[in-house]
């Protein structure tokens, strides 16, 4: 077996330091298909959190092979990881360029454009992704997410109820659409909701504490009360939740 090939292994069997140890090696010595050498080196140092040595790497790669997709998707991602955002683009762009079907590439340049506060191209990007892969549960979610901050509740709670009917385990869209019920006044529907993330064991503060309010404002009262003593013992030091009480108490 010659180094590409085992070092390619190594790196699939989880000995990451092995594996850019033989890849390299195989580039020093002249190997034919060194863009797969520094591709492999540039994923081995990304999942050891070394993202400069892993960029440095995957450049080598596209600058060897530009019209590997996948090699210009995991430069991408790991630009985007070192907040070089500009070049993550660009790196996304070109991968779906010469792979329209790569749906990564597609989910993460949407994200990208939402962090960048660049909702109209998120939108865009998510719109696409969806058209693409009708099944892709977190694209809805994210849809829905850019469509809250561009004002418009009702096509955010469509999206983010067509995540839950795709994943209905997807607590992170209960939560958000548990919260526009909330705002909206409809708090038995957001009590509903809140119950089910509770039943899935969720205990966060901020989770709790909307939780409690939703439950009071839909009139379960006694199940309120018996949540925030729950809250209070995890997050004693929650004085919002207790002004909150202390308030429906006087």
């Amino acid at each position: 077996m010659d180094k590409l090939r085992e070092g390619i292994d190594l790196y699939l069997a989880g000995d990451l330091y092995a594996a850019v140890r033989y890849l390299r090696e195989y580039i020093d010595e002249g190997g034919p298909e060194a863009g797969m050498a520094y591709y492999h080196i540039g994923i081995a140092y990304s999942d050891q959190q070394r993202l400069t040595d892993a960029c440095e790497n995957l450049k080598k790669a596209v600058e060897l092979e530009p019209d590997k997709s996948m090699y210009h998707y995991r430069l991408g991602v790991v630009y985007s990881r070192l907040m070089i955002l500009d070049s993550a683009i660009a790196e996304l762009q070109r991968s779906i360029d010469l792979n329209p079907e790569h749906q990564r590439s597609r989910f993460i340049l949407g994200t990208i454009h939402f962090q960048r506060g660049d909702m109209k191209k998120a939108y865009e990007v998510f719109t696409a992704l969806i058209k693409s892969s009708p099944d892709f549960a977190a694209a809805y979610y994210n849809r829905g997410l850019t469509s809250y901050h561009m004002g418009d509740d009702e096509s955010c709670a469509a999206d983010l109820e067509k995540a839950l009917e795709l994943n209905p385990g997807y607590d992170e869209a209960r939560q958000q659409l548990a919260y526009l019920n909330f705002n909206k006044g409809n708090f038995s529907e957001a009590a509903a909701l809140y119950t089910r993330i509770y039943e899935n064991g969720v205990r966060d503060w901020v989770f709790l504490q909307r939780f409690v309010k939703a439950l009071y404002y839909a009139g379960a009262e006694e199940k309120a009360r018996e949540v925030a003593g729950e809250a209070l013992i995890l997050f004693p030091h929650n004085q919002e939740l207790q002004q909150f009480l202390d308030g429906r108490e006087g």
